[in-house]
């Protein structure tokens, strides 16, 4: 019946109650949970998709979970607790010794959004470090917009060695090489 109901806030509630209990869920329902609390983000009904989306990442502390919630937090402007939601779940991950370069690129990218660049760049360099191909990405373009072309091109060269590179390589590493716009010919920028 939930798979029926109409989008919005009774069926967000609904979703809530659906997991909420403690009860065993099974697989099918916490799909349903979830694309219920992405539908509800996806159309701006973020109350609705935070209560979904907390509730997710209260009950199972996931990556995904935590992606999820944090995503929609920041989209409601809480960039404090989006935070705390992806540095508490990269505590767990780190704890249980699997990876996180992927959640470091999530918080540099949620605090760049939040316009704090230096510290976006650190946490983007952990991804990196880390293994997060996006983040490097992010770092690399970051650079290219800011017309550090040098920084760029080396940025953007590292992404085209790797074995499956990002799409965004090559346009970046194409971009970065166009001189600045008034650069004399044969400048190096």
């Amino acid at each position: 019946a939930l798979a029926a109901q109409a989008p919005g806030p009774e069926r967000a509630r609904a979703a809530v109650a659906l997991i909420a209990d403690g009860t065993t869920v099974s697989a099918d329902r916490l799909r349903l949970a979830w694309e219920i609390g992405v539908e509800e983000a996806v159309a701006l009904r973020l109350d609705g998709a935070r209560e979904v989306q907390r509730v997710l990442h209260e009950r199972y502390a996931a990556v995904w979970s935590a992606m999820d919630l944090a995503l929609t937090l920041q989209r409601m402007g809480e960039e404090v607790l989006a935070d705390a939601c992806l540095a508490g779940q990269i505590a767990r991950e780190e704890a249980a010794g699997r990876p996180t370069g992927e959640l470091w690129s999530q918080r540099g990218i949620l605090i760049l959004g939040s316009g704090d660049e230096r510290r976006a760049r650190d946490y983007l360099g952990f991804a990196y470090a880390r293994g997060s191909a996006d983040a490097g990405v992010v770092l690399a373009r970051l650079d290219l917009d800011r017309g550090r072309l040098p920084e760029a091109r080396a940025g953007f060269r590292a992404l085209l060695l790797d074995d499956d590179p990002s799409p965004w390589a090559p346009r970046g590493w194409g971009l970065a090489l166009l001189p600045r716009a008034g650069a004399a010919a044969g400048s190096k920028d």
